[in-house]
């Protein structure tokens, strides 16, 4: 396929991993494929970040979420909404896609509504269980529909059941079994990595949760008579909710707690936690963990 006539697509994503990750996994396929691959996201989303980093040529409007924001913003929504929509009509005359792919986030709304209305051929792919308000108001526009899991849309023959979308380096990693086997053959050295991922936003029942029940692990003292020695912990916060997961981290600065006379320092199980905003190599840290 020669660059004159090549294929493009239009890839709108943004926000969140949970829609750009899928993303990115169908760009490098169709990349690979010869197809040239445009965005359409916002300079506040992790796509500003991720995206360019990955060699695609980002297209930027402004656009953001709307629910529970008040009644002014209420107001100013159809405003909003029409900015964003001719800029993103300014974006369709420059790429000349022949084909646009929303995979989810505030970009689609804009980027689906001027795409229908220019006629262009219209993929969506719903990555939850519940399929966002987007993509059900685009459901009707749409050419075909992929979905992660059966009851994110009603019946309908332009519906996919598909699972989401997974990056190669994932699928290349060992099954479980086979790297526990390795990693657990010998015993006296035997760890546990916990991988805490709650989305890319972090998720505060997570970031609240987990720092707990390690605390409880670190203060229940029958358990320190098991064979394993340390557990090694990598937790995905969120920019916004590092400071505050640190501090449910805390107990970590008074260790060791208070300890028995009969108790047996050299049976104790070591915890390290390394506590980041976001997570960028998922493949890696698949691999590294024994738990998600």
């Amino acid at each position: 396929m020669t660059v004159e006539n090549r294929k493009t697509v239009l890839i709108m994503a943004g926000g969140t991993g949970g829609h750009i990750f899928p993303a990115l996994a169908v760009a490098h396929v169709l990349r690979d494929r010869g197809v040239h691959i445009e965005w359409l996201g916002t300079k506040k989303g992790l796509e500003a970040r991720l995206v360019p980093e990955q060699q695609y040529p980002i297209n930027y409007i402004e656009i953001s979420g709307m629910r529970g924001k008040g009644l002014t913003t209420l107001v100013l929504l159809p405003f909003k909404l029409i900015r964003a929509m001719i800029q993103t009509l300014s974006v369709y005359h420059k790429v000349k896609p022949d084909v646009i792919l929303g995979m989810g986030g505030f970009v689609t709304g804009p980027g689906g509504i001027v795409g229908w209305l220019m006629r262009k051929p219209m993929i969506l792919h719903e990555q939850n269980a519940i399929a966002g308000l987007t993509n059900k108001l685009l459901f009707k526009f749409a050419k075909k529909v992929f979905a992660a899991f059966p009851g994110a849309f009603a019946e309908n023959k332009k519906l996919m059941i598909i699972g989401n979308p997974v990056r190669k380096e994932i699928t290349r990693l060992e099954k479980p079994e086979q790297r526990f086997t390795k990693k657990w053959a010998n015993i006296s050295d035997m760890q546990l990595n916990i991988l805490v991922i709650g989305g890319s936003l972090g998720a505060a029942a997570l970031n609240e949760k987990v720092p707990g029940s390690l605390e409880m692990i670190a203060k229940n003292q029958s358990l320190h008579n098991s064979d394993l020695k340390r557990i090694n912990v990598r937790h995905q916060c969120g920019e916004k909710n590092l400071d505050v997961t640190k501090k449910n981290y805390g107990w970590l600065k008074k260790i060791p707690f208070n300890k028995p006379a009969s108790y047996d320092a050299e049976h104790e199980i070591k915890i390290n936690v390394d506590i980041m905003p976001f997570i960028n190599d998922m493949a890696a840290n698949y691999e590294w963990a024994d738990l998600v």
